[in-house]
């Protein structure tokens, strides 16, 4: 059985950053005041002062934790107090908490521009997966029928979203580790915003660089695997690949991503990287564009004027990938789902999909 928590996307490794702990000597070496490292949500976080006194930066992470735990009650797939669970187990929610219907309404846009390939209503697959290869360690994926039969169960434009109440189809299940993690990074990076803070490197299961380094230059970050790097200032990366987790059979090597549309682990790209100035988009964004090929990835780009998007394919080539031209961005079903997520500091008005 594959462990409750996965290590599942994380393929950018920061320059001149120490991967241990950090002492006092590797912190002046390595020009950061104060680093801490921990898990979310099974992946590995960290959060990385620069020219800041120590002792603040340590009570503000302080601070931040307290957020980070607060979020994991309401998003986990795993603790069975959270709003998350709740909703799973009796598939409805009451009062739901303002940061559900926020991450939400996220989703609910993302599953509109991505044309069904974002979908946290993957679930029910996610389980017949991790059941089937437990009984049966050394096979494929689930028999086809089997799959055929759970997808009938997956759509988010089933979910009754409202501002006081989410209901889910018959049977159906959420899972939000494609897109949590970037809200929780959205959040930490907020709460040190309005603490003052600046001149930090935020991964929260995200990367978001909140502002330069010290000395004004951008933050560099490169990719695992390629001698690319990328610049980084206000901004979120986030990255998706499928051998994040691989299970144990003997055939077909089945990963923890999950393609919605056919049931089964997207094989298109070997990794995805997406840059946005909300890391919750860009968190999305990469899940979904494992299952999309690159005609659909650049018609998905024209409603993110503000995203930039790298794709590895399977021979390690990595290749930058653009909006199409002259396709419309603006739709009349997509405008009432933007404008609720437009301000993340308002209650979006959730309705049901169209």
């Amino acid at each position: 059985m594959p462990p409750k928590s996965i290590s599942r996307r994380r393929f950018i490794s920061l320059i001149a950053i120490a991967s241990a702990l950090p002492t006092l000597a590797a912190a002046k070496a390595f020009g950061y005041t104060y680093s801490w490292h921990g898990t979310l949500m099974g992946t590995k976080a960290q959060l990385t002062f620069y020219g800041a006194s120590q002792q603040p930066a340590i009570e503000i992470t302080r601070t931040c934790l307290n957020e980070v735990r607060r979020l994991e009650n309401i998003f986990s797939l795993y603790q069975a107090r959270s709003e998350l669970s709740k909703l799973n187990r009796s598939g409805v929610l009451t009062a739901p908490s303002q940061d559900m219907r926020q991450l939400l309404a996220n989703c609910q846009h993302l599953h509109l521009v991505s044309k069904g390939n974002f979908d946290p209503s993957i679930q029910p697959l996610w389980a017949l997966r991790t059941n089937w290869l437990s009984k049966h360690p050394q096979r494929a994926d689930p028999p086809l029928a089997l799959i055929a039969q759970t997808k009938a169960l997956i759509g988010f434009d089933k979910i009754q979203l409202e501002e006081t109440r989410i209901e889910l189809g018959d049977a159906q299940a959420l899972t939000l580790n494609g897109i949590a993690q970037g809200y929780i990074t959205d959040r930490v990076t907020a709460l040190l915003r309005r603490a003052g803070w600046s001149n930090i490197l935020v991964n929260m299961g995200e990367y978001y660089a909140i502002g330069p380094k010290s000395k004004g230059s951008p933050f560099k970050l490169q990719l695992a695997n390629s001698s690319q790097s990328l610049a980084l200032e206000n901004q979120a990366l986030a990255s998706s690949s499928g051998s994040g987790f691989v299970f144990p059979s003997s055939n077909g090597r089945p990963t923890h991503l999950i393609n919605p549309k056919t049931g089964q682990s997207p094989r298109l790209w070997k990794t995805i990287h997406v840059r946005h100035p909300r890391a919750v988009i860009a968190d999305g964004l990469s899940t979904s564009f494992c299952s999309m090929n690159a005609a659909q990835i650049a018609s998905c780009l024209c409603h993110f004027p503000d995203a930039s998007v790298w794709a590895q394919v399977n021979n390690g080539q990595i290749k930058r990938l653009h909006a199409a031209q002259n396709q419309p961005t603006n739709g009349s079903k997509h405008a009432a789902v933007r404008r609720a997520i437009a301000n993340p500091n308002i209650t979006p008005l959730l309705t049901a999909s169209p």
